[in-house]
């Protein structure tokens, strides 16, 4: 049996990932079965529609987290963190710019959570006060989840630091105890009628858990960082010269990202109103549960490619690259095929909760948008692990198409067309210029 999940790429830090997207689906189903019984279809808009407005942190956080852990995971290269002490030690050098990303990470995901708090969540209130018509009452979990989230993404600065460090499997074991957390907590609310409030488990039991975690294995990394001399700041990290050329490009990139994958819901609340947004947000969110499972043989790999690639041993690089992708995406089609399945077997049995999701011809179509989705982002990982961004141009056009596209059809009524146009601009542009750009950059680097 151990040989067989060795086969499969399940690591230790994989096997984590797995045990929290596997809680996470559990309790999602449950959620998604509590939020058929109590609420309504308008609120249950109200629901999913919160988390694709509140995504618009992306756009602050400039794609600050994948170049820290491409940075750390390069300084880790001539040091090792001590796990019985917990604090780091190595070269000198290399240490002190290490200490240097800790105190930059820390600045500024603290301005993220301001600017979540003073621009998101009025951008929020507006957005969501157009819908005069509603009898749902969403201003209190709107603003409990504005300020959850903020709080939440302050906390993620130091995952990053700490995956790039090489504590992948601890990361994602707190991830495994976040997801638990907010399953139970999610499913307390939508049983004491406070549905929407439920939006805000996810940062709630992140502030709690990631807390704990930072103390645990950070204190004394805080503490080195904050005692670094002046003579020190000599060997830090330069956020003009190093980090700022490759962030600038995936930046745009993640910015566009808001608006290919996340646009859609909001979109379609302001056009097809509230009941059609729940059907897509819910469909939406288990497809991208399983996306996100699959890319675990892909994100825990990410520290240990940055060390291979400094240590230019490309062809160990590329061969494990390779055999995650596979993995990974085997697992993404035999989970979409699994929902698919389901579903079917709901509307067959004329089973109520099939209502809550999309008709199974646009689910189909959503699901090979995600699998298209779920290839453009293991390519762009491999070309992020050489600490570079080449996705900037491809994914701003795809943003624009995206909205454009789905604006056009939306302003037109064409709800049946909705998720087909989608899935076409996927498998029309975004997967191959991917592909294209990916190609490229491989045979310029071997």
């Amino acid at each position: 049996m151990n040989n067989i999940i060795r086969r499969l790429g399940v690591d230790k830090a994989v096997r984590y990932v797995i045990l929290g997207k596997g809680i996470s689906v559990l309790s999602g189903l449950v959620i998604m079965l509590l939020i058929s019984g109590y609420l309504s279809k308008e609120a249950q808009g109200y629901y999913y529609t919160f988390n694709s407005v509140v995504a618009l942190q992306i756009i602050f956080e400039l794609g600050l987290s994948t170049v820290i852990i491409q940075f750390a995971s390069h300084e880790m290269a001539g040091m090792k963190y001590d796990l019985i002490k917990n604090r780091i030690s190595g070269d000198r050098v290399n240490k002190q710019r290490y200490l240097s990303l800790v105190r930059l990470a820390l600045k500024w995901y603290g301005a993220i959570a301001i600017l979540i708090v003073f621009i998101v969540g009025p951008i929020g209130y507006f957005f969501f006060s157009q819908e005069k018509s509603t009898m749902v009452t969403w201003q209190g979990p709107w603003f409990v989840l504005t300020i959850g989230t903020a709080i939440n993404v302050f906390l993620i600065s130091i995952l990053s630091i700490a995956e790039g460090t090489g504590l992948v499997a601890s990361v994602n074991k707190m991830r495994m105890y976040q997801a638990l957390l907010a399953g139970i907590l999610s499913i307390i609310l939508l049983l004491a009628g406070e549905g929407l409030y439920a939006t805000s488990s996810l940062a709630i039991a992140g502030i709690i858990v990631f807390t704990v975690f930072s103390y645990k294995y950070f204190k004394n990394i805080y503490a080195q960082a904050k005692r670094i001399s002046r003579k020190e700041k000599i060997n830090h990290i330069s956020w003009s010269k190093e980090i700022l050329p490759m962030q600038w490009r995936i930046a745009l990139s993640w910015m566009s990202g808001y608006f290919i994958f996340f646009v859609m819901t909001p979109i379609a609340f302001k056009y097809f109103g509230a009941t059609y947004a729940g059907r897509l947000g819910m469909s939406l969110t288990i497809c991208n549960m399983v996306m996100a499972t699959g890319l675990a043989w892909i994100s825990t790999k990410y520290p240990s490619w940055g060390i291979l690639i400094s240590k230019q041993q490309i062809a160990a690089m590329n061969s494990s690259f390779k055999l995650a992708v596979i993995q990974s995406t085997c697992f993404v089609l035999v989970g979409l095929i699994g929902v698919y399945i389901s579903l079917w077997i709901l509307m067959l049995v004329h089973s109520n909760i099939s209502d809550r999701f999309l008709g199974l011809l646009s689910f189909s179509y959503l699901a090979m948008a995600i699998i298209g989705n779920h290839i453009v982002a293991c390519l762009a990982t491999y070309i992020r692990a050489h600490k570079t961004e080449k996705m900037t141009t491809t994914s701003c056009i795809m943003a624009v198409l995206t909205v454009s596209f789905m604006l056009t059809v939306a302003f037109l009524g064409h709800e049946e067309y909705y998720v087909m146009v989608y899935a076409l601009l996927t498998w029309l542009y975004f997967v191959p210029k991917t592909y294209f750009v990916y190609k490229k950059f491989k045979t310029n680097h071997e």
